[in-house]
This record gives C-alpha cells, structure tokens and sequence, in this order.
C-alpha cells in the first residue's frame, strides 16, 4: 500500500492537535527552529505552539505534501519518528 492514505493523514493531523493540546509537543531540534522563530517575530515555543495549533485548524489532508511513505528523522530527540510536511495552504 502506498502511505500515508487520506485516512491516515487525517489521523495523524488529529494527533498533532491533541498533542499541542496536552502540552506534548516539543521541536526535535530548536536549534535549527530559532530562525525562522525570529523571522516571524515569534518569541517562544509556547507561543509558536499556539500559532502551529491555529495554523493545523488550517491544514486539509489534500495539503499533504511529503514522501510515500514520510521520511524518518534522525534528529536524537525524535529520531525513529515520522516526518510530515504540508502546503499549498494560507492561513
């Protein structure tokens, strides 16, 4: 099967709702996050949760755009995890 299926895109989009929701959310790597941070004027990582929390009330399923399968990551912090890209979209 080629995944992810729209079902499972879904089910993955729910999941990172919850997770910002109970405050289980983390970057695998803030280093490389603190840029973009700065560039749009986010100042913390709670506040840039909140904003990735509006912005996934935003994301469709057809708004999937990484691999088939998504790729791994390698970062130490979520390394074995998935990585799911999105876009095409304008909150």
């Amino acid at each position: 099967m080629n995944r992810p299926s729209p079902r499972e895109i879904d089910r993955r989009l729910n999941e990172a709702k919850l997770a910002l929701e109970e405050n289980k959310a983390y970057f695998s790597n803030p280093a490389k996050v603190v840029e973009e941070l700065t560039a749009l004027n986010v100042g913390d990582s709670g506040e840039a949760f909140v904003l990735i929390s509006k912005l996934l009330d935003e994301v469709k399923v057809e708004n999937y755009a990484g691999h088939h399968p998504p790729q791994v990551n390698y970062e130490p912090q979520g390394k074995g995890l998935e990585l799911w890209a999105f876009t095409g979209f304008v909150a």
